[in-house]
């Protein structure tokens, strides 16, 4: 009898360990429990870890990418700068924050383009995401991931003394800060 419990008791703990390392090796890119990373494991290859935090970026996801991410348990705020209609991309804000809230995470939408200050940039954007993104385990993104995410992310890394080449390495602006355009708002609201 004592045998066949430690037989059981063995094949248990070989269990757990087994599924312990595929879950922690799925996430060991980002999250609470990791080094900061770019590169996001395959499961979200449509994700981009910030550096050096729990916040991760990317473009509008479907319904099934946001609803596998909030599974993970590591993401506590979704942020989306993107509206309704054809900003909406495949899933709009009332079914995006239905899947928060089925997940228990909070949904935070945001006007990406509130508050222009001529210089400065997009102002009360910025004042509205900054105590998000400070808490950390967030998914920040608009349609694209690139313009708006990327002007909310450079304007955090700034406060957190990023300097300029490194914002714009992160955010793939290398072009965009040569030749702005029409988006210069977004270099200004990033501090740039």
């Amino acid at each position: 009898m004592e045998i066949k419990s430690l037989a059981y008791l063995c094949f248990a703990a070989a269990l757990l360990i087994f599924i312990g390392t595929f879950f922690v090796n799925s996430l060991s890119n980002w999250g609470p429990h990791s080094a900061a990373s770019t590169k996001p494991k395959s499961n979200f290859k449509w994700l981009k870890a910030v550096p050096g935090t729990d916040i991760v970026r990317g473009g509008q996801p479907t319904a099934d990418q946001l609803d596998s991410l909030l599974a993970t348990g590591y993401i506590r705020t979704v942020i989306r700068l993107n509206g309704d209609g054809k900003d909406a991309g495949p899933l709009s804000v009332k079914a995006e924050k239905a899947i928060c809230n089925r997940h228990g995470v909070t949904f935070v939408r945001m006007d990406a383009h509130a508050g222009y200050q001529d210089g400065i940039g997009y102002t009360k954007t910025i004042r509205e995401a900054l105590p998000y993104l400070y808490q950390e385990d967030v998914f920040i993104h608009c349609l694209h991931g690139y313009h708006r995410t990327g002007a909310v992310i450079g304007a955090y890394l700034s406060e957190k003394g990023w300097d300029e080449d490194d914002i714009i390495e992160h955010n793939g602006w290398k072009k965009l800060a040569q030749y702005p355009g029409q988006y210069y708002k977004y270099l200004e609201t990033a501090g740039l």
